[in-house]
């Protein structure tokens, strides 16, 4: 089954939980977009690779609100050719929740909220302006996937753990270099 996965550790979905028991969404605005494709309407004749990709943007929070960007990228790759491509589209959703009098999240909540639910809560919007977009451009409408949250297995975490050692120990410098003056 296809579908855009988003991986979460135990400790994620905890906090996700708390912040979500203390918010509620108030708005989703569609903050920037562009979209592109051929000159010439493309012909498709065996399918095509979509490629999607996200960015967490800024997140924080005020007194009684906190507000999360994403950003989602869908490239189509037509007939199993990588020069071909059919169409690109770049989005940006502001996503704003009204917060429970009282309540401050923690930054590891708002981390958490931002990497799983909040790019949830746009996807039904990404879905529908990508499909809108390529039905205009004359694209047969690309088949987006569900969105998906899973727990993140305890063997990808410890390797990924262990890869962040080593690049922390790659980039530590020795004791006695000069700091870099621009």
């Amino acid at each position: 089954m296809n579908a855009f996965l988003v991986e979460q550790t135990k400790e994620d979905f905890t906090a996700t939980a708390v912040f979500q028991n203390n918010a509620e969404l108030a708005a989703i605005r569609l903050k920037r977009f562009a979209a592109t494709s051929p000159d010439t309407p493309p012909v498709v004749e065996s399918g095509f690779e979509l490629i999607l990709q996200h960015r967490q943007l800024e997140a924080g929070f005020h007194s009684d609100e906190a507000s999360f960007a994403i950003e989602i990228r869908l490239e189509a790759i037509g007939d199993k050719q990588p020069d071909k491509q059919l169409f690109s589209i770049s989005c940006c959703y502001e996503l704003t929740y009204d917060l429970r009098p009282g309540y401050t999240p923690s930054p590891l909540e708002i981390s958490a909220f931002h990497s799983g639910n909040a790019l949830f809560h746009c996807w039904p919007f990404v879905r529908e302006f990508a499909q809108n977009a390529t039905q205009r451009m004359g694209i047969p409408v690309p088949p987006i996937p569900m969105f998906r949250v899973q727990m993140k297995e305890a063997a990808a975490i410890k390797q990924e753990s262990e890869a962040a050692k080593k690049t922390a120990s790659k980039r530590r410098s020795p004791k006695l270099s000069p700091p870099d003056n621009p």
